[in-house]
């Protein structure tokens, strides 16, 4: 498993984010962009090929993120040192009130690595950032686990295992629930008998930390797992690996630990306590978690199945899956979101038996399991709120090489997809490429170009992150559907964009 996978910073690209708030257009939506100038200078976003439409590395890294009114997103300066070859990272939130903050770091001339990985309604950020520590030449920094309340530039260094003095520590936060409770991972001390194992973490909203536990004997200096999701009750989700004798089984279990509890409760895969692997990625507030099952061992990828474990069970329920076009397809599905309202969203993907790709689309499960295609080119859904509204990107249209471009979109309950470039005034100059985050209140946040069509000589794929207010009506599903239909409607009466 990768713990640290945004570590690795090999094939980063990163482009220039120029944005201010946008005036709002007769009939169109306001778009909020990032702020654009830092402690280092410019701001930079993102990471894309030459092509500059692909994803980020990793649903958890870059993406922007979005609460009520506010957004931040890890962002990017050179300024007068290079750190990594690459610059310096900065929490970067903004407000629709115009408001904004660029975290500084703690340490006064030093140079940042900020981390945005997740920020709950009120604008709360986790992440990690640099903690330097030493003298001189024995000066270094590690990564800590962090927090910035809403409207503080420099971040708060949440709880790490071992005394204070022991340094080398890291961490990171990845999720925060809307009752302040974060959950994460922490290392062991160097020196202590676990170094360099890691630990599943959960912190209060003082910062302190709890160690999350495995029902399995974990070998001393071994990873116990991985915590994914946290609800508003303080339920946590993830996954943990199976040991047995103290050899490591290859197999993952989905793993539960209820709140004020420290010792998970495993989730079973399809077929019980037997051989197939399990990992949850998600829980919503009445406690239904969803996620993957897949057999183990090598070979069994195109075997994963999307399943869903309902509120105090560990059974988990096989999706539904799509019926492919041609019988010869090897199909896999995906379980990645989950809503209050109880519609699950993820991904169907498939191929030949001689590996040519086949036909991939997004998934929404309904409450009674079935499965319905998300409208689109291949669609990614990559947020939901609690009344099952979706957004993520689609291929919707080719460029004049054949290459097809990305467009960020928002799914209605019908499954149609909904252009958000097509809401917003074409004079302002915006691409929306893709849209990461959604809020329970309306506000959608993600990241595309802010001049375009662009000149490559002087701005080349130039990214930045933007914010909207999609008016609607929430969280009644039935309001949602009006949403939709007008929605539709403004988008039919404008066109497409080129």
């Amino acid at each position: 498993m990768s713990w640290n996978i945004h570590r690795s910073m090999a094939g980063l690209v990163v482009l220039v984010g120029v944005a201010a708030v946008a005036p709002r257009a007769q009939g169109y939506l306001t778009v909020y962009g990032m702020p654009t100038s830092g402690p280092a200078g410019e701001q930079w976003l993102g990471e894309k090929d030459n092509k500059g439409d692909s994803l980020p590395y990793d649903l958890n890294t870059l993406y922007p993120r979005v609460g009520n009114g506010v957004a931040a997103v890890t962002t990017f300066g050179y300024g007068s040192n290079v750190m990594y070859l690459y610059g310096s990272f900065y929490m970067t939130r903004w407000h629709a009130s115009g408001a904004s903050e660029t975290a500084e770091t703690v340490q006064a001339g030093e140079l940042p690595y900020d981390w945005v990985l997740n920020m709950n309604a009120s604008g709360t950020v986790v992440g990690e950032a640099a903690y330097y520590d030493g003298e001189g030449e024995n000066r270094s920094f590690r990564l800590k686990p962090a927090r910035w309340d809403v409207g503080a530039a420099t971040p708060m260094f949440l709880e790490t295992l071992g005394p204070a003095e022991a340094g080398y520590t890291e961490g990171q936060a990845v999720a925060i629930n809307n009752a302040g409770y974060a959950i994460g991972w922490a290392e062991y001390p160097m020196g202590s008998a676990n170094f360099p194992g890691v630990a599943i973490a959960r912190w209060d909203p003082s910062g302190a930390l709890t160690e999350l536990r495995s029902p399995y004997a974990v070998p001393l200096n071994k990873i116990v797992g991985e915590a994914r999701g946290i609800n508003d009750a303080g339920e946590v989700i993830g996954f943990v690996d199976v040991w047995d004798g103290g050899s490591d089984t290859g197999q993952d279990k989905g793993a539960r630990w209820e709140a004020g509890s420290t010792m998970a409760t495993v989730l079973n895969g399809l077929g019980g306590e037997g051989e197939q692997s399990a990992r949850a990625f998600a829980i919503n507030n009445a406690g239904t978690a969803v996620g993957v099952s897949v057999p183990t061992g090598l070979g069994h990828d195109w075997d994963t199945r999307a399943v869903r474990w309902d509120a105090g069970s560990t059974t988990a329920t096989e999706l539904e899956m799509l019926s492919p076009s041609d019988p010869q397809y090897i199909c896999k599905t995906e379980a990645w979101l989950v809503s209050d309202s109880g519609m699950i969203a993820g991904m169907f993907t498939s191929k030949l038996p001689s590996n040519s790709r086949g036909p991939s689309s997004g998934v929404r499960w309904w409450p009674d399991g079935h499965a319905q295609e998300l409208e689109g080119i291949g669609g990614t859904p990559l947020d939901m709120n609690a009344a099952g509204l979706i957004v993520g990107k689609s291929n919707s249209e080719e460029d004049e090489y054949g290459n097809l471009l990305s467009r960020a979109v928002l799914w209605g309950l019908d499954g149609k997809e909904v252009d958000l470039n097509t809401l917003i005034d074409p004079a302002l100059g915006w691409r929306l490429v893709s849209a990461t985050s959604i809020s329970d209140t309306g506000w959608v946040a993600g990241y595309g170009y802010s001049v375009y069509p662009f000149n490559e000589e002087t701005q080349p794929y130039e990214y930045s992150a933007w914010m909207m207010y999609v008016p609607m009506a929430v969280p009644e599903p039935a309001g949602v559907g009006v949403l939709a239909m007008s929605l539709l409607a403004m988008a039919g009466r404008r066109g497409r964009r080129g």
